[in-house]
């Protein structure tokens, strides 16, 4: 596995096990602070060129696809990536899409668990299949 790949999964991986792991411990505080920054456009609009920025350099940064983890890395990299673009061009779908999630349960607990998943395949992927 290539140096860049490696760190991506490393760093992706520890920040979706991250979160994934604080929405399962305290999904209240981040229902609440979601839905108090759906109220502030100044401050969804920082929030929403985060993704752009951090996409931009996983696309730019990410240049080998020569074997199915490369192929992985890169999508999730280009995933980013377009979810940063739509959050920008399309703001009020985003919202909705935020906001229907965080009203229903179940979107919470399967969001949850695919994060917790896909945090652990990548933490697994970047510190221990890697050496």
């Amino acid at each position: 596995m290539d140096a860049s790949n490696v760190f991506i999964s490393q760093a992706l991986g520890i920040f979706i096990l991250t979160m994934s792991l604080g929405f399962a411990i305290q999904p209240q505080h981040y229902k609440t602070a979601f839905q108090e920054l759906m109220g502030q456009p100044s401050l969804k609009l920082i929030v929403s060129v985060i993704p752009l920025i951090i996409g931009t350099l996983l696309v730019l940064t990410h240049q080998h696809w020569d074997d199915r983890w490369d192929i992985f890395i890169g999508v999730l990299c280009w995933i980013i990536f377009i979810k940063g673009v739509s959050r920008v061009l399309l703001p009020k779908n985003s919202d909705k899409t935020i906001l229907k999630c965080l009203d229903k349960p179940e979107y919470m607990r399967m969001s949850i668990g695919v994060g917790l998943l896909l945090g652990l395949l990548l933490c697994y992927h970047g510190f221990f299949r890697a050496i």
